[in-house]
């Protein structure tokens, strides 16, 4: 039997390797095969050593975006250290261009493109001897591959991501996907194997399952059975689904209504409001039909959404991209994700490139540079806001804090453009995680812009010290006499009273005494949000994070506040 190891270089330790598992799969039989899964992170000769030591004969490499770079730089090291190594290339970013791959590097012996469980089963009955070195077949049938999971002891992907497969290809063809190409026609696995396998990650205990369906809700029988079954078994798993919001209906809206927190996560791919846009990049729907649909399901549903924005899209304009990032913000969603066209390879954006005087990098991710609507400092500006969203909204560290500044200016592209001019006027990274430094830049950004508004923007960087920060302390930002007096007050009482506490609030004395007290100082925090002069919180973390529902008045307690 040959002993073949498969190369997983994925972008996170999270992250796993869905192909090389359907690979190993169906290959135990015929060989002695294994998985080894690296990060881009990790140095390249630290991975070269690792692989020469289980001594494979055959070595497989799946290539994607984010470890292109890296798998060019083994690819000749890896014969040097191993020269009689077979070495098998697989996965998009070598599909595309094969020969461009074996020209450059002599020491591939085989290049896998486009669908790759046929092709692997043709190279194994072969035992490596194909007469060709670009394997290009008729992949088989979704139904005919093996659940890559089966004989698995889950708990090996402990605080990883499992990654499910019910569909392939796709029933739309957006011009920037991949997805989009004619070979990629769209099939079903059948439900009868779906379920059982789905029901395994349950029994296992798994965190997160992440379905990869490029759009799980095509079709809508299918999607229901699915969500209904899941719905019956809720246990501990969460799962992940990309849809697309115009295939929701009032139908979907009833049963995802039951869906309890934290059983579903959704992604949904708006990239564009603008109608020019998503007619020319094939992308059907009406932006108010996707409006009404997402709005539906935030309103009526207790799942996560996340919404996806492309920059430098065909007929995106500086400024019709404020648009875009202005309705897709104001949507509210739990994640907002602003990111830059990348054209990839193969597809039929790159193909019109020409045509619309696109400038892109022409190695991995391609990310795009100009084309004939926006200039590269406009799309330069518009990066860095993705990583001002990333830190401030997507964060939820500043909930109160940017609902007080988004009030105080005309559209929320233009709070994120003045806290970009200022950061960058502070010399400040985008995407510092710091959250006192971030609170205090903030803070100093208010008390220059609109310094009426300085105590009312303070009491609101309190609550979200206390609520989401994961402090347990008060900075001098917003350390005040009053939270002063207060806390004195809280751990007096608490003092006297722990054991009855620990008893009203269901916690240990540990958590009580990480607790964080909080008093508004300002008038006008306690008119926006309701609350009488001696409104005084206590927040208690759970094992979950700072939970709502052991946010507690003080002033309900037999304590002088």
């Amino acid at each position: 039997m040959r002993k073949v190891l498969f190369v997983a270089i994925n972008a996170r330790f999270t992250h796993t390797n869905l192909a090389l598992l359907y690979l190993n799969r169906l290959g135990r039989e015929s060989s002695d095969s294994r998985i080894i899964e690296f990060t881009i992170s990790e140095e390249p000769l630290s991975i070269l050593k690792e692989i020469s030591s289980f001594k494979p004969e055959i070595i497989a490499i799946s290539v994607y975006i984010w470890n292109s770079r890296l798998v060019r730089e083994l690819v000749p090291e890896i014969k040097k250290v191993i020269p009689s190594v077979k070495l098998v290339l697989g996965g998009p970013e070598v599909s595309y261009n094969p020969q461009t791959w074996l020209s450059r590097y002599q020491h591939i012996d085989y290049i896998i493109s486009g669908g790759g469980e046929h092709a692997w089963q043709v190279l194994l009955e072969s035992d490596f001897q194909y007469p060709e070195k670009v394997i290009k077949l008729l992949n088989c049938s979704l139904n005919e591959i093996p659940f890559p999971y089966e004989g698995f002891d889950l708990n090996n992907f402990k605080n990883r991501i499992i990654y499910y497969e019910a569909s392939r290809g796709c029933p739309f063809q957006c011009s920037y996907c991949l997805s989009s190409l004619g070979s990629t026609s769209l099939e079903y696995r059948d439900i009868r194997k779906v379920l059982p396998e789905l029901k395994c990650f349950i029994d296992q205990k798994v965190p997160l399952v992440k379905f990869v369906d490029r759009t799980f809700n095509s079709d809508t029988q299918f999607t229901r059975r699915i969500w209904d079954f899941l719905i019956s078994h809720r246990k501990d798993t969460r799962f992940h689904f990309e849809i697309n919001p115009l295939l929701i209906s009032k139908e979907d809206i009833t049963i995802l209504k039951e869906v309890p927190e934290k059983l579903f996560q959704f992604e949904v791919g708006i990239q564009s409001t603008n109608e020019d846009t998503l007619k020319e990049i094939n992308r059907s729907g009406n932006w108010q039909i996707i409006r009404d649909n997402v709005e539906m399901l935030l309103k009526e549903t207790s799942i996560p959404i996340h919404l996806d924005l492309i920059f430098g899209l065909p007929h995106e304009t500086f400024i019709s991209s404020q648009r875009s990032f202005n309705e897709i913000y104001n949507l509210k969603p739990d994640h907002f994700q602003p990111g830059m066209l990348k054209v990839l390879p193969g597809t039929p954006m790159e193909e019109r490139a020409v045509e619309y005087e696109l400038e892109y990098q022409q190695e991995p991710p391609y990310r795009i540079l100009s084309n004939k609507w926006i200039t590269f400092s406009e799309l330069f500006i518009l990066q860095n806001m993705e990583h001002l969203v990333n830190n401030l909204y997507n964060s939820h560290r500043f909930t109160r804090s940017l609902a007080v500044m988004e009030q105080l200016m005309p559209s929320p592209f233009e709070l994120y453009s003045e806290l970009l001019a200022f950061w960058e006027k502070e010399k400040v990274n985008y995407w510092q995680k710091d959250w006192v430094k971030t609170a205090t830049l903030l803070a100093h950004y208010l008390s220059k812009k609109f310094p009426e508004e300085y105590e009312f923007l303070l009491d609101a960087l309190g609550w979200d010290l206390c609520s989401s920060s994961g402090l347990q302390y008060y900075p001098n930002l917003l350390l005040n006499d009053g939270i002063r007096e207060l806390r004195y007050k809280w751990r007096r009482y608490l003092r006297e009273n722990i054991d009855e506490l620990c008893c009203v609030f269901e916690v240990n004395k540990n958590i009580l005494h990480k607790g964080m007290v909080f008093k508004p100082g300002s008038d006008r925090f306690k008119e926006k949000y309701n609350l009488d002069d001696k409104a005084c919180y206590l927040f208690l973390k759970g094992k979950d994070g700072f939970r709502k529902d052991i946010r507690f008045e003080l002033s309900k307690l037999d304590m002088d506040v």
